[in-house]
């Protein structure tokens, strides 16, 4: 179901209803989203994905981050996979495989 027929569905949904749920998928520009149908609205929350390496280049473990926020600052602590990890560098550019495949970017990051 495409994110605008949900909403369609959605908007005065009867509380408990099928269509008093929560929908994901896919923007054409590979940004994800999220629908939180709700009694008289659905909102809809961008979600941004990011590939995290440690400073040697190897991968973390979790290698992506899913996040609502869109930009982070250099010290900046944030958590994935239950661990928590600093931003130590945040690369200039994005290559255009990772963009085609719907990340916004790379974060370098230590174990905290």
């Amino acid at each position: 179901m495409t994110g605008q027929h949900f909403a369609d569905r959605a908007i005065g949904a009867t509380p408990g209803s099928a269509a008093q749920s929560t929908a994901t998928g896919a923007g054409p520009d590979r940004r994800t989203w999220v629908i939180r149908a709700g009694w008289d609205a659905a909102t809809i929350d961008w979600m941004f994905r990011f590939v995290l390496l440690y400073p040697d280049g190897e991968p973390n473990d979790p290698v992506v981050l899913v996040s609502p926020t869109s930009t982070f600052e250099i010290d900046e602590i944030i958590t994935v996979g239950g661990e928590q990890r600093r931003v130590v560098a945040i690369e200039d550019e994005v290559s255009p495989e990772l963009v085609a495949q719907g990340f916004g970017g790379v974060l370098v990051v230590e174990p905290v």
